[in-house]
């Protein structure tokens, strides 16, 4: 049921008719052009606000959740962590290298505006298959965007994903997690609350570079190919130097409220701050400092440069402030006042070129309710394979086993020397001796289950991030998630995407972890031809004591086993309904048995099923083995390539003591094998099911996402 005043159906009336109908008057050019940019899909989240009030977002940790920049937890010991994961994607598409470059600053002036120290970029990507130039092009400026910005800001990147399918051919996904650290003293609102105070303007200058970004991101790429605004460019040097001037007026307590210029630029910001403080802004758009002759008020106002912050200060503080970002060389001015009087005012001099209500401006956006809409997808499935054998050919011939280090060695993932646990050995470990803790962080995603099975892919998500980070010794405190889809005008995306926020708001509330914050993306893909729904989650947690950081082994001397257990269902390819207390269970019972020392690893059992694992182990560790599963776990490819279910795949020196372990914990334990040789046997309690040479694995992980 909608919301009373709520739309259905997308309007009949122009965004200009519109406004001037709330406003009882005509609309001037640059109010019409600031409201159709708040008012655009990325900037109002017109239709998913309603869905995304599911999320539970309240917790004993929580000290900000959504509505915000970024979510905010305590971490302990007078120390906070600021999370957040925001999609860049249809500038990636249209610059790559740019494109993600800027969205990893946007992201992390997002944890900037919370008076947080940026420690650590995750990203998920998603990228068309190789041997298509134009896709080899996008895969590889997205690496190089990624790469230049976080490298030379000096924040590392420490974790992430990478994911290949047709499904994002000329559509790539770029999706960008920033974690920040600060004392619960120095957190800052995004929101301008006190009359009389200066709103400045701090950072680079203002150019038109960006001009209808956010109107851009709120259609497919496919449409006006002529009329793409120019692709913002980041500086991070220029980035670097934001982060420590806003450290150094933070720890000097010269700010009452900091927010992030992203999308809208001023307008946004200055609208949302106002909105949240319940107060207006009048601002000056002559003392903005521009770096073009002859902008328009509009273009300033709407400008996306980049390395930009609005700073609201107490009047007599307006010296020091302009000091410290001289001392930076950053460009700073005194642009505006904040005022009693909740409208939202903008001069070019002595003329007046905007007078808006903040209200309308920030909130007037119509919302949708995409229920009435949703249908069930046709979905083509993939044909299932018959055999193991089979199975196994299609994994070997795909991404699933490709090296991802031909991607994050290029990231610098140790500058900031916080890296404990580095990337493509599970979740990130992240030291933060201020608060006696290390962070454990992970982000996933599962397109083909969300295309399949939304609601349950939604749940497994939530539960793949816990275990995610139990296989690290960990326990989840706070998710962020980045959901990206096509057209929600579709039944077909609708329904998708109300499908996916329900499951994720149902696992995540039932494993009582937090939704603190994130970002919705429509219009992906090109047309009629949507990109797969693709929910990405970044999982948020705290290592548990007495987790080792290195465990010394003998290679020789190792075996795999099995921990947990999956649902009988019968069925290889389908879900199991989740089991949250157990699921919590299970998580305590991992971080536990990481504490032993016949433990050498654990990783989760997910996306491949126990194949997957075993042949990730087999790569880590270059041996192969004669691995079996036993009666319990089904036969065949049930036994082999189902998923869901909590269940772990052990590493142990000491496969009795492992054993004993888990009879005296109560926990299902399946001895598989031991690592040892250049050959692969998969076995289930019957017969052999596939061999094959070590040699093969070593070839698939070779495969290159670019020549």
């Amino acid at each position: 049921m909608a919301e009373p005043g709520v739309r259905v159906a997308p309007a009949e009336l122009s965004v200009r008719r519109r406004l001037e109908s709330a406003l009882g008057r005509a609309a001037t050019d640059t109010e019409a052009a600031m409201v159709s940019v708040l008012w655009s899909e990325h900037c109002s989240y017109g239709h998913s606000k309603l869905a995304l009030r599911q999320f539970a977002s309240r917790g004993p940790r929580v000290r900000v959740g959504p509505g915000e920049n970024a979510g905010v937890v305590d971490i302990g010991q007078g120390y906070l962590l600021a999370a957040k994961i925001e999609s860049h994607n249809h500038p990636s598409a249209v610059e790559p290298v740019e494109g993600a470059a800027t969205g990893l600053g946007g992201i992390m002036r997002d944890v900037l505006a919370t008076g947080a120290r940026p420690i650590a970029f995750l990203d998920a990507l998603f990228f068309g298959p190789p041997g298509v130039a134009a896709d080899e092009r996008l895969a590889q400026g997205v690496v190089e965007g990624v790469a230049h910005y976080a490298n030379a800001v000096g924040v590392p990147t420490v974790g992430g994903e990478v994911t290949v399918d047709p499904a994002y051919a000329q559509s790539p996904l770029v999706n960008a997690m920033c974690v920040g650290l600060l004392p619960e003293s120095h957190l800052l609102p995004s929101a301008a609350r006190t009359a009389g105070e200066l709103v400045v303007l701090l950072g680079s200058t203002t150019g038109r570079d960006g001009i209808a970004g956010a109107s851009f991101a709120s259609r497919d790429t496919s449409q006006d190919l002529g009329d793409r605004p120019q692709v913002q460019v980041g500086d991070p040097f220029r980035g670097k130097l934001l982060i420590e001037a806003v450290q150094v007026l933070v720890e000097r307590g010269l700010l009452s409220g900091l927010g992030d210029l992203g999308a809208a630029g001023i307008t946004s910001a200055a609208a949302e701050m106002a909105q949240r403080g319940h107060r207006g802004m009048t601002l000056d758009l002559a003392q903005v400092p521009l770096r073009e002759m002859a902008m328009g008020p509009a273009e300033i106002l709407l400008s996306e440069s980049q390395e930009r912050m609005l700073l609201v200060i107490r009047p007599q503080d307006l010296p020091q402030v302009l000091a410290v970002a001289q001392h930076f060389s950053l460009a700073a001015a005194a642009i505006g006042q904040v005022t009693a009087r909740q409208q939202f005012t903008a001069l070019l001099g002595a003329q007046t070129v905007a007078d808006l209500p903040v209200e309308v401006l920030a909130e007037g956006a119509q919302l949708f309710d995409l229920s009435s809409l949703a249908k069930p997808p046709v979905v083509a499935g993939r044909t299932q394979p018959a055999t193991l054998a089979e199975w196994a050919r299609g994994r070997l011939g795909g991404w699933a086993l490709a090296d991802r280090r031909q991607v994050f060695e290029r990231y610098d993932d140790r500058v900031g020397l916080r890296t404990t646990r580095l990337p493509g050995t599970g979740a990130a470990w992240v030291k933060v001796p201020e608060a006696l803790s290390t962070l454990a962080l992970s982000v996933d995603s599962r397109p083909w289950l969300s295309a399949t099975r939304a609601r349950q892919a939604g749940r497994e998500l939530v539960l793949e991030g816990v275990r995610n980070l139990a296989a690290a010794g960990a326990r989840a405190i706070a998710l962020t998630d980045c959901l990206n889809f096509g057209d929600p005008d579709q039944p077909e995306v609708a329904w998708s995407f109300l499908e996916t926020v329900g499951g994720l708001a149902e696992a995540a509330a039932a494993m009582a972890i937090p939704v603190i914050g994130g970002n919705v993306s429509f219009y992906n893909g090109e047309g009629a031809r949507p990109i797969l729904p693709t929910p990405v989650l970044g999982t948020v947690g705290l290592r548990a004591d007495g987790i080792p950081d290195r465990v010394a082994v003998d290679n020789g001397r190792l075996w795999l086993a099995l921990v947990g257990s999956r649902a009988a269902v019968g069925d290889p390819w389908a879900l199991p309904d989740p089991d949250y207390a157990l699921e919590t269970e299970m998580a305590e019972a991992v971080i536990e048995l990481l504490t032993l020392p016949f433990s050498v690893a654990v990783e989760d059992v997910g996306d491949g099923g126990l194949w997957q694992a075993v042949m990730e182990q087999a790569l880590r560790w270059n041996l192969g083995g004669h691995f079996h599963t036993a009666d319990d776990q089904g036969d065949g490819l049930e036994a082999w390539c189902a998923e869901g279910g909590s269940r772990y795949l052990l590493v142990t020196t000491d496969p009795e003591q492992a054993g004993d372990w888990a009879t005296g914990r109560g926990v299902p334990f399946c001895l598989l094998g031991q690592l040892a040789g250049d050959q692969m046997t998969c076995a289930d309690s019957r017969a052999a099911l596939w061999r094959a040479p070590l040699s093969q694995l070593k070839d698939a992980a070779q495969r290159r996402f670019w020549r």
